[in-house]
């Protein structure tokens, strides 16, 4: 897909949220196409030529995606980890990195409740009394 002086290309690499697609469908000024996740491997950086923009959930934008992507104005993550994103070459071409900030706040604060609620019921050590058949050793 080849975009016009005006347009500007976004690469979804994967998926994105059916709200996110229903937003750059209404666009004018937008052209996006999906890479599926199976094709990453043979079509990942020959898509990335003309892009603008890019979306990924886990797929790398490293030194490597940065050289053959000479339009890059921005990458997304559809997550909140940086792991993958290599931010000291984005920053040195000035091209910012947008994250889900709060995409698994809700994840994260179920976790923590149940930390503490494992810890106050001690239900790793009760865990293994039963796995041990050691139950009677409870009280």
């Amino acid at each position: 897909m080849t975009t016009g002086k005006n347009r500007k290309k976004v690469l979804i690499v994967g998926w994105m949220p059916q709200a996110g697609m229903e937003v750059l469908k209404k666009r004018d000024d937008v052209d996006f196409e999906i890479l599926p996740l199976k094709d990453v491997a043979a079509t990942y950086h020959a898509k990335l030529r003309d892009a603008n923009a890019v979306t990924l959930g886990g797929t790398p934008y490293k030194q490597a995606e940065l050289d053959v992507s000479p339009v890059m104005e921005v990458v997304a993550r559809l997550g909140v980890g940086f792991d993958q994103v290599e931010v000291p070459a984005l920053s040195k071409r000035r091209i910012p990195l947008m994250t889900t900030g709060i995409a698994n706040s809700v994840s994260v604060a179920e976790h923590a409740m149940y930390m503490l609620l494992a810890s106050a019921r001690l239900t790793r050590k009760m865990d293994r009394l039963v796995r041990e058949n050691t139950w009677h050793e409870r009280l």
